[in-house]
């Protein structure tokens, strides 16, 4: 079984699902000599190696990232957050719940084959909006 494979079955036989579009077209604008991206709060990362993301994150990859807001988050959305003992982890949004504690997400690596377990919104530090390779 290959990735491709196992990430369908994970998701019931579909692709795996988008992140939500947060740049629009109207906020990029590209010269010869510069790309603007009109947006505040962006932050810039560079990726570690960790290959839990491959094929669409890898070491040495910069990404985009800005501050989240709950309501706005999706199934799909890639999300940089904080857990105990492990430290940052950038992982994607499988699911989405509520639990006597509230709010939670479910998040697991593109090439990972466990889930990282219950995300809960103070945790998480960053929501990705795009990847410069």
């Amino acid at each position: 079984m290959n990735l491709i494979q196992f990430l369908r079955g994970l998701f019931g036989g579909r692709d795996i699902p988008d992140p939500k579009d947060r740049i629009k077209e109207s906020q990029i604008s590209v010269s010869k000599s510069k790309v603007v991206i009109n947006q505040e709060g962006v932050m810039l990362s560079r990726i570690a190696n960790t290959e839990s993301m491959n094929p669409v994150i890898d070491a040495g990859h910069n990404a985009l990232f800005i501050k989240p807001v709950k309501e706005d988050l999706q199934v799909g959305d890639i999300i940089s957050f904080k857990k105990a003992g492990v430290g940052n982890i950038m992982h994607r949004i499988i699911k989405i719940s509520e639990d006597k504690d509230g709010w939670y997400c479910i998040t697991k690596g593109d090439n990972s084959s466990v889930s990282d377990g219950k995300v809960r919104f103070k945790d998480i530090k960053k929501v990705l909006v795009g990847i410069v390779y």
